[in-house]
């Protein structure tokens, strides 16, 4: 009958005051003598007790099995378990007496339990408060206003996680250490770890003339196992937590690592009840202005901090050669280090598993990543036997035949850690039916497709946290998937924000160190980089086409063209010392560089549209490298701009002919007008295009006493 009402008063609250007034009196005043009856004996039913949670009437009914109460989930709870899948009532509860309180007060304290951790031969009268407050010393709580009507003894199951608890309540102005003497008095075992029982806080606000129930914060204890003795009672329930940690671009230049790893301390408590998977799905290198001196380092660094348990590459692992790479892994320094007194960056052997199932070495065969990469494995996470495996591109005939060899070795779930496009993630499952789950990483943003193709992409630069949950019975039966922000209402982590902050001093030190000497001025204000060539942008785009070339495996750039816009340095850099702050200063912003091959007609067709505001301002001018030079004659009134005599390596272009450009990725993808790019043949695409800044350096480490010039002469204005 309550349950009636409260249902009608709920959904017509705003409009029917009368009748929320009824239920107020239901909620205060029967139900309150109701339990009192019940709990003195001078009424006996069999439907017993009543909740007054969250504001509603929430009635539990005790079936009997064997003269022993079993608590039946009240409808709170039944709804959680239609949803997720998970049983309830007798079949899941076992044979534990309920009952409920009045939660009318707040703020209240709670205490989490597993079944799986009770012994079914207690008998529920150990539960009461008398015994509990005898056995463990604790006072009696005392509640206030309702308090009389209250029984001892306030247990009730609760599913959460994937996982049913029992739960206690107590006050929350409980003294410490109150709450453990509680427990260690109920299971007859010391509580492993004292401070991490939590607070849940009940909030009473006006809302719609009626009430409104705010729940904050839930801890749980760690005392889950997956063969304890109500599983083996009742029958082994598998459950696992997976943590999923994925970003396309490893950056800690910002705050969101302090904040992914507050984000993920605040989750980390479901670690101490179950074993959790930290996975990450590649580009830990770069690209970030620290990644341009510490080689990825620093997210090493990070990663182990977070408890990383397994990692795949992505594209920019090889942003700084392969054996950089191997050296990150290993935790070996390839950079000479200045040795100024300041801090430097350390180079942390990486504590991850690090899986590479279908790229490997030319000469060994081995996977890619060094000696201890495998190509899968498989790990006990709860009682469930995982297996993993860490895909890349030409990834579906790999991919199914790892995941049938891992399920033929014990394996219940598969979990593909990849590192490919949204739509190629969707094909993969589709085709490899025996992946469970699909963490997939280089997509810069957050997607799901977790119900038909087991898809989930975290995004990027540390900004998501997904938490996926598996229910694994004798196969996988229900995947949930929380997605969380790591945004600015995410406090800092104090001990990971002291990492962070290192490496911004180091970034900042490192910012001060002279990368080269400058021969000439190098003029990066817009009066220079808008209306005419100059040394600094000719010397740049020097290093921009050395760099892409055989000495790399690459094909040799032809010649490279970057358009005025791009350098932002304001400033004239007199003779002598050039910083890293410097060319950080030039280039602030990312401004990577893709490989193009296009035909000459298509080139003078760019250099024209980039000049074409000249005499004016002209962010859209193409600064060449040497091999590239070309004249503008300025058109008469309303006339255009021509282009003429344009040369490669001093001959003049064959319009029929294709060259290999190296271009700015907004270049390449077409914008300003420069179709043409979008449309051609990429031979260093945007997936493994370098940043400026970065390339810039590696021409320095080769040329390292060579003073940075070059003389005009490129473009001839007239």
């Amino acid at each position: 009958v309550f349950d009636v009402i409260t249902d009608f008063v709920t959904t017509n609250i705003s409009s029917r005051s009368a009748f929320a007034m009824v239920g107020g009196c239901c909620s205060f005043v029967v139900v309150p003598l109701l339990a009192f009856l019940v709990a003195t004996g001078f009424v006996k039913v069999d439907i017993t007790p009543l909740c007054f949670a969250a504001g509603k009437l929430l009635p539990t009914y005790v079936p009997q099995v064997d003269g022993k109460a079993l608590v039946v989930p009240n409808r709170e709870i039944r709804d959680f378990l239609k949803r997720t899948g998970l049983k309830g009532g007798a079949e899941a509860a076992g044979p534990l007496q309920g009952v409920y309180m009045f939660d009318q007060m707040g703020p209240m304290a709670w205490i989490d339990f597993s079944y799986a951790t009770w012994n079914p031969s207690i008998e529920a009268a150990d539960f009461s408060m008398d015994t509990v407050t005898a056995q463990s010393g604790v006072p009696a709580p005392e509640f206030g206003g309702i308090g009389p009507f209250i029984p001892g003894g306030y247990l009730l199951p609760v599913p959460e996680k994937g996982q049913y608890k029992v739960r206690f309540y107590c006050p929350a102005k409980m003294k410490d250490g109150d709450h453990c003497k509680v427990v260690e008095s109920l299971f007859g075992q010391p509580y492993p770890n004292k401070d991490e029982v939590g607070l849940m806080l009940w909030h009473m606000t006006r809302y719609d003339g009626g009430r409104k129930y705010v729940r904050d914060t839930w801890l749980v204890p760690p005392w889950t196992t997956a063969d304890d003795s109500y599983s083996k009672a009742h029958g082994k329930f598998h459950s696992y937590n997976l943590f999923v940690l994925m970003h396309a671009n490893g950056t800690i230049d910002e705050e969101h690592f302090s904040r992914f790893m507050e984000k993920l301390d605040g989750l980390y408590v479901i670690k101490s009840t179950m074993q959790v998977l930290v996975c990450m799905s590649g580009d830990f290198v770069g690209p970030s202005l620290t990644s341009s001196f510490s080689k990825g380092a620093h997210i090493i660094d990070a990663m182990n901090a977070v408890g990383v348990d397994y990692a795949t590459f992505g594209n920019h692992e090889f942003d700084y050669g392969y054996q950089s790479l191997v050296n990150r892994l290993q935790g070996f320094d390839d950079d000479a280090q200045a040795g100024d007194g300041n801090e430097e960056v350390d180079y942390p052997k990486s504590s991850a598993t690090w899986l590479m199932t279908n790229m490997s070495e030319g000469k060994t065969g081995h996977p890619v990543g060094g000696p201890e990469t495998k190509r899968c494995d498989i790990t006990e996470v709860n009682g469930v036997r995982v297996g993993l495996i860490g895909l890349s591109e030409d990834y579906i005939e790999t991919g199914r035949e790892y995941a049938q060899k891992l399920k033929r070795e014990g394996a219940e779930v598969v979990v593909a850690l990849t590192h490919n496009r949204f739509d190629n993630d969707k094909k993969l499952t589709a085709e490899v039916p025996e992946i469970d789950l699909l963490l997939g990483g280089h997509d810069h943003f957050y997607k799901r497709a977790d119900k038909k193709h087991r898809v989930v992409k975290s995004g990027e630069e540390w900004r998501w946290l997904t938490h996926t949950i598996l229910h694994v019975g004798k196969k996988l039966e229900k995947m949930s998937v929380e997605r969380y922000d790591v945004d600015s209402d995410v406090d800092c982590d104090p001990s990971i924000q002291e990492l962070v902050d290192k490496y911004t001093r180091i970034r900042d030190n490192k910012f001060m160190k002279v990368i080269c000497q400058i021969k000439a001025p190098f003029d990066a204000t817009e009066e220079c980089c808008r209306y005419q060539e100059g040394v600094m942008t000719n010397w740049i785009c020097d290093a921009i086409a050395e760099d892409y070339s055989e000495k790399d495996g690459l094909q040799s750039a032809d010649f490279a063209m970057i358009m005025g816009l791009h350098f932002a340095g304001k400033q004239v850099f007199p003779v002598g010392d050039f910083t890293l702050g410097s060319l950080m200063c030039v280039f602030p912003k990312p401004c990577q560089i893709v490989v193009l091959k296009l035909k000459g007609s298509d080139v003078i067709k760019s250099l024209e549209r980039g000049c074409m505001s000249l005499p004016k301002e002209c962010g859209s001018l193409h600064h060449t490298s040497a091999a590239l030079t070309y004249k503008i004659k300025l058109g008469k009134g309303k006339a255009a701009n021509e282009v003429t005599d344009v040369k490669v390596k001093g001959k003049a272009i064959q319009k029929d002919k294709l060259y290999e450009v190296a271009v700015t990725d907004t270049m390449a993808k077409g914008k300003f007008g420069y179709t043409w790019m979008a449309e051609a043949e990429r031979i260093v695409d945007m997936e493994s295009g370098m940043q400026v800044q970065d390339l810039v350096l590696m021409y320095l480490k080769r040329h390292p006493k060579q003073a940075a010039h070059a003389p005009l002469g490129r473009i001839t204005i007239s």
